[in-house]
């Protein structure tokens, strides 16, 4: 899962080092405070591998200098981010891959300075102190580890077609196993093999990082035929699929979403799914008491959206990182804490949520929590809830007074 995000000029965030404990976080903070361009680095890194840096920037700004901070006409930004799990082999356990790109632009067009992936040693850190709230880290002339690093050995650079890194491994699965039959020795090729891995891990991040933005107008409708290994959809049309994929392969996990969703609609007896024949779209048909039975189309928003939010705890384990923009969205504050229960518990995935509600953020333990702000220069400094200045002794507690602070929910 991620265990770091770093930024330099990207935007509003002149410059962040933020280390991620855990693998469910809610962002807060004021409106402009920098919640959604954090979960931005994450989203640019996913864009960038399946369209190139043209098409990342495309899709956010149409003019590059939108991105960097102070819209510097001859500027850059660079951007970093460190994820756990799938190590390269013969690396120790405290290992990560780190993956830094720099971005810049001219006359012609935005175009990429440097893209790799290394693998860094995760040395302790000092942990930072915060005497103040918002405090900005200082510009560094750079955020990139070179192979003069003692804790750095770089992977793979560029960025190439999916096909290509699938012919790169085949190719060095094949040296490997003919050298081992010879008796040679394959440390080298392991070598080589970890950066294609990493290199396709890299390209891989477009399918695995996933924003949701539940619309209610698609949870309403009927869904097309839909593959529901593929997880839930953005928008979260595919439910329907996603439901009927837990009540055919995963029986039990359906029963216990029902039962959890159940403590906050006590009268909901069953989830059914109803594929129409005419054209195999499918809709779910929620079942109360007395026998009355209601269509999706007919069900409230927010009914809706729990039923999507909450699923995403029992799906199979398949490695998403997602970044969802206020969850709490039409949902009934005594609803919210089983949102927050399904949310922190997607195991197997990482899970960001930015919030304006204080209902959520009591449900959550402060190292669960990341705190955004800006000084009085439009510059974001981000911190761990544990390191709050105002939150360092507070535990599971909705304290208005403290969660409406200027520098906490604002």
């Amino acid at each position: 899962m991620v265990r770091r995000i770093q930024a330099l000029n990207y935007r509003c965030l002149r410059h962040v080092d933020v280390r991620l404990d855990g693998n469910f976080h809610i962002l807060v903070g004021p409106n402009a405070s920098g919640k959604s361009t954090l979960l931005d680095v994450i989203g640019f890194f996913a864009d960038l591998a399946p369209g190139g840096i043209e098409s990342a920037v495309r899709k956010r700004v149409p003019d590059f200098r939108d991105l960097v901070w102070g819209r510097q006409g001859s500027g850059r930004f660079e951007l970093a981010m460190e994820l756990d799990g799938g190590r390269p082999s013969g690396e120790s356990a405290e290992d990560v891959i780190r993956y830094e790109l720099v971005a810049r632009g001219d006359e012609t067009g935005p175009y990429l300075d440097t893209v790799q992936g290394l693998v860094v040693t995760d040395c302790v850190s000092t942990p930072r102190p915060v005497p103040r709230f918002p405090a900005p880290l200082d510009p560094v002339p750079s955020i990139l580890c070179t192979e003069q690093d003692a804790c750095a050995r770089v992977l793979f650079r560029g960025v190439r077609r999916f096909s290509d890194y699938i012919d790169d491994v085949r190719s060095r699965l094949e040296s490997i196993d003919e050298e081992r039959s010879t008796g040679g020795d394959v440390k080298d090729l392991h070598q080589k093999l970890d950066a294609a891995m990493a290199a396709l891990k890299f390209d891989m991040l477009g399918l695995k990082v996933r924003k949701l933005i539940l619309d209610g107008r698609r949870l309403r409708e009927a869904s097309p035929p839909a593959h529901a290994g593929a997880g839930l959809s953005p928008d979260g049309s595919n439910l329907p699929w996603i439901v009927r994929h837990l009540v055919e392969k995963q029986e039990t996990r359906f029963q216990e979403w029902l039962d959890h969703v159940r403590i906050v609609l006590p009268e909901l007896k069953d989830v059914r799914i109803v594929e129409r024949e005419d054209d195999h779209r499918a809709y779910l048909m929620l079942s109360y008491g007395a026998g009355i039975e209601v269509p999706s189309w007919s069900v409230s928003e927010g009914t809706l959206r729990l039923l999507a939010l909450t699923v995403l705890a029992y799906l199979p384990d398949t490695g998403q990182i997602y970044l969802i923009e206020e969850p709490e969205n039409g949902i009934h504050p005594l609803a919210i804490e089983a949102v927050y229960q399904s949310l922190s518990s997607v195991y197997g995935s990482h899970v960001f949520a930015t919030t304006h509600s204080p209902t959520l953020l009591g449900c959550a333990s402060p190292r669960e929590v990341i705190c955004l702000a800006t000084d009085p220069g439009g510059a974001t400094d981000v911190i761990s809830g544990a390191d709050h200045p105002r939150l360092g002794e507070w535990r599971r507690a909705a304290d208005m007074d403290l969660l409406f602070a200027p520098d906490v929910l604002g």
